[in-house]
């Protein structure tokens, strides 16, 4: 199933550590792109779950993290 939306992201150096919601509704994590495929067995039925994973397969280094999210989750004046 193809990724529709990347819902957050940790970047760090040249790894791109996503959680993304699918067209079929449903989850997943990794280094994600819109319009990517992702294999049935990588997929998470629910936010929570995908977030959880996503949570502990974080790349953890002593240099600081910079997180990020699209465009359409911040917040308008």
């Amino acid at each position: 199933m193809r990724i529709r939306k990347i819902l957050g992201r940790v970047v760090k150096e040249h790894i791109n550590h996503s959680v993304a919601k699918l067209e079929n509704n449903r989850y997943a994590v990794g280094q994600l792109t819109i319009g990517q495929v992702v294999e049935i067995d990588a997929q998470f039925d629910t936010l929570e779950a995908a977030f959880k994973h996503w949570v502990a397969t974080l790349p953890m280094h002593d240099k600081p993290v910079r997180t990020g999210c699209g465009d359409e989750h911040m917040a308008q004046p």
